[in-house]
């Protein structure tokens, strides 16, 4: 199955929707909970609709999608990635969400947990990206 060249991220209901408006400002490409009309739902069931839109949740909910994750490996199944971040100004979230949404693909958030805070300057975003790179066999 091919996918988008950049992440795509899908944002979950315990994290403010005022950071679709800032994301989108730095070209970030973001779906809240909300706009997709699928308010309520349990975490699995986020996963399996942002795994079918090809995006990767964010979410401050970090033990929540732990076990979906861990399921999705352990059945072999793939997902985009999931993001996790601790509570930040919309402000701060959004700069530190464009780091990965800029320094990597769609195919390298596949199928990880990824923490935000990994993101929170350049330089260690960089590194980040690098170590997610897809290796040249």
């Amino acid at each position: 199955m091919s996918g988008p060249i950049g992440p795509r991220f899908y944002l979950d209901e315990d994290v403010d929707v005022g950071l679709v408006r800032a994301a989108a400002a730095a070209g970030t490409d973001l779906l809240s909970v909300r706009a997709a009309g699928i308010r309520g739902r349990g975490d699995e069931e986020q996963l399996a609709f942002a795994t079918r839109e090809q995006r990767a949740p964010l979410t401050h909910n970090i033990d929540n999608f732990t076990v979906p994750h861990e399921r999705y490996q352990q059945g072999g199944w793939s997902h985009w990635g999931i993001v996790t971040a601790r509570r930040l100004a919309t402000a701060e979230l959004a700069r530190r969400l464009g780091r990965p949404a800029t320094l990597m693909t769609a195919g390298a958030l596949r199928n990880n947990l990824i923490p935000l805070e990994l993101f929170r300057d350049d330089e260690t975003a960089i590194l980040v990206a690098l170590a997610y790179l897809p290796s040249q066999a």
